[in-house]
C-alpha cells in the first residue's frame, strides 16, 4: 500500500520536503492514496522522477524491516501503467486533452526509467516471460544438441584400451618419441610438429603403459624440455643404455 512505500507530509508541513506525499487520512481507499503518488509524480515531472523512486526507496528501507525493492518497483510499475492505460481511452476531444497529453508522456516517461532498472522483470507481461523463457528453451537444446553430437564423437576417438610398453623399456619409447621431433623430410620440413612438449608427454601418458602399469605425467616431463637450447635443469636425458633404435631416412623418395 501507498502508506507503506511512500513518506507523507506531515499536516500543515509547509517545509517538508517536495517529493513528500500529501497528507492522507488512514481510512481511505487504495485509489484515493494512490491518486496522491500520481499526482505528485505529474507535480514533479518525468524528469525528477529518479529522485523520486530514491527518495521514497530509502523511506520505505528505514521504516519497513523487510522491505524489498522488487515490491517497491513493482507497485510503481503497475499503478503507472494502470494510469496510462487509463489516459489512452480517454477522449481526445476532452476539454482536457491537452492536460492528458501531458500526463501520459509523464508516464511513459517513467515506465522507461522503471523498465531501464528492473532487476526483477516486474515490468513484463506475462507473454514476453513466456516468450522470452522460451527463447531460452530453444536457445539449450540446440545446446545440448550440439554437446550430445560432441560427445558422440569423442565417444568413437576415445578408447580404453592402450598400447602396452616392456617392463623397463619405458625410456625406450621416450627415446623413439624424441627421435620423431628432430626428423625432416626431403623437402627440410619438419615430419611432426607440437605447439608444446605437452601434446606428447600427455598422449603417452593417455594412450601407453608400463606393464599394465599408469605412466605418470610428472615422471616424463623431464625428458621433454620445452626450449631445447635451454632445457634446464630440471631437464634429464635418456640414458644411453635405454637408446636402442636411431630412426633414419631410409634414401627412398616417396
Amino acid at each position: 500500500m501507498s502508506e507503506l512505500y511512500f513518506c507523507p507530509r506531515k499536516q500543515f508541513s509547509f517545509s517538508a520536503n517536495t517529493f513528500d506525499i500529501g497528507t492522507w487520512h488512514k481510512h481511505w481507499r487504495r485509489d484515493q492514496l494512490n491518486r496522491f503518488v500520481l499526482r505528485k509524480i505529474f507535480q514533479i515531472g518525468a524528469g525528477r522522477f529518479p529522485d523520486f523512486y530514491y527518495y521514497h526507496l530509502e523511506y520505505y528501507r528505514a521504516t519497513q524491516k523487510n522491505a524489498e525493492e522488487s515490491k517497491f518497483h513493482k507497485y510503481l510499475f503497475d499503478e503507472a501503467n494502470d494510469d496510462l492505460e487509463r489516459l489512452k481511452k480517454l477522449s481526445i476531444y476532452s476539454k482536457k486533452n491537452a492536460e492528458n497529453l501531458v500526463m501520459k508522456d509523464t508516464l511513459v516517461s517513467v515506465i522507461e526509467f522503471l523498465k531501464s532498472i528492473d532487476l526483477w522483470n516486474s515490468t513484463e507481461t506475462a507473454d514476453a516471460t513466456i516468450a522470452k523463457q522460451q527463447i531460452k528453451i530453444t536457445e539449450l537444446e540446440s545446446q545440448n544438441k550440439t554437446l550430445v553430437n560432441l560427445l558422440k564423437e569423442f565417444k568413437q576417438l576415445d578408447t580404453s584400451d592402450y598400447i602396452n610398453i616392456r617392463e623397463g623399456y619405458r625410456d625406450t619409447l621416450l627415446d623413439l618419441m624424441l627421435q620423431m621431433q628432430g626428423l625432416t623430410l626431403p623437402d627440410g620440413r619438419e615430419l611432426v610438429f607440437s605447439q608444446t612438449q605437452a601434446a606428447w608427454t600427455k598422449m603417452i601418458c593417455k594412450f601407453f603403459r608400463e606393464d599394465n602399469q599408469e605412466i605418470k605425467h610428472d615422471t616424463i616431463r623431464r625428458y621433454f624440455p620445452s626450449d631445447k637450447r635451454d632445457p634446464g635443469i630440471k631437464h634429464a636425458p635418456i640414458k644411453e643404455k635405454f637408446k636402442l633404435f636411431h630412426i633414419k631416412i631410409s634414401g627412398r623418395k616417396p
